[in-house]
């Protein structure tokens, strides 16, 4: 089934999909016109485009993906739809252009899909070693893909059947091979990805946030400082009375300076430099 809700939890459409078998919903993308389901029906994959009341656009089944099979998640950016997961048949049985990596008891599997009236399939891959290889999450960034898989893999005993997580880029245009990088420790599992659009950098080894660096300085001084609450100093201009100046929650450098210039006036100026 898929269901949607308003932004304050009001209930919208509930569609339930009948199935000549087992069958159910893994994965799903919001889109402007509506939604991506992506699942599983009878043993086969199966996305569908649902419009914003819930009603089918369109529908696409693969054909039979085997007892490990599955989709997984799907990634959606415009009119590209990438739909990810498993299987362990020879092809996918929707056409595109084909791209075997793979090979063993099961393989992960990439579908790039373009949106429109009918759905029309761009490629298929699939990749992975010699035993079950996985595809749980996807993710699309400019003109890549991003996969994150779990691989099965024997020990260097051979015997003792391990996992590893491992994540690839591919090309969004050709599915083609762009890096693949092993990460964890053996037994990990990918089961999630998400992309940082600022990238690491070397700051990052101080604590510093992404984003544009400000000039002006807005941080209370009760936090980039040892002042507190309360705190205060007297200022005494050329032997007239004393001016009391306090610390207060929200004051920065800039507001400080500002309390110091009410009784200076023309006697002095305080700057932020």
């Amino acid at each position: 089934f898929a269901a949607s809700c308003g932004a304050t939890g009001q209930a919208g459409f509930l569609r339930q999909f009948a199935d000549a078998g087992e069958g159910g919903g893994n994965a799903l993308a919001v889109t402007a016109d509506g939604g991506v389901v992506g699942g599983e029906t009878a043993g086969k994959g199966v996305v569908r485009k649902l419009d914003t009341a819930g009603a089918d656009v369109w529908s696409l089944e693969t054909a039979a993906l085997g007892s490990s099979g599955g989709v997984r998640a799907l990634a959606v950016n415009g009119a590209d739809i990438v739909v990810v997961g498993a299987t362990t048949t020879d092809a996918l049985g929707v056409g595109g252009t084909a791209l075997t990596e793979g090979g063993g008891g099961g393989d992960a599997f990439a579908l790039k899909l373009t949106d429109g009236a009918t759905p029309t399939t761009a490629w298929t891959k699939t990749f992975g070693g010699a035993r079950l290889d996985v595809a749980n999450a996807v993710a699309i960034e400019g003109g890549d893909v991003y996969l994150a898989s779990t691989q099965q893999r024997l020990k260097d005993d051979g015997r003792t059947v391990t996992t590893r997580a491992v994540v690839d880029k591919i090309a969004l245009g050709d599915g083609s091979s762009v890096w693949s990088k092993t990460v964890g420790e053996e037994g990990a599992q990918a089961v999630g990805l998400t992309l940082d659009a600022n990238g690491a950098s070397d700051l990052d080894a101080f604590g510093l946030p992404n984003g544009p660096m400000l000039v002006e300085d807005g941080a209370p001084l009760v936090r980039r400082t040892a002042l507190r609450v309360g705190d205060s100093f007297t200022l005494k201009i050329n032997g007239g009375s004393s001016r009391r100046i306090s610390i207060e929650a929200d004051d920065t450098l800039a507001t400080l300076a500002k309390k110091i210039n009410a009784p200076l006036r023309t006697a002095g100026k305080a700057e932020v430099k």
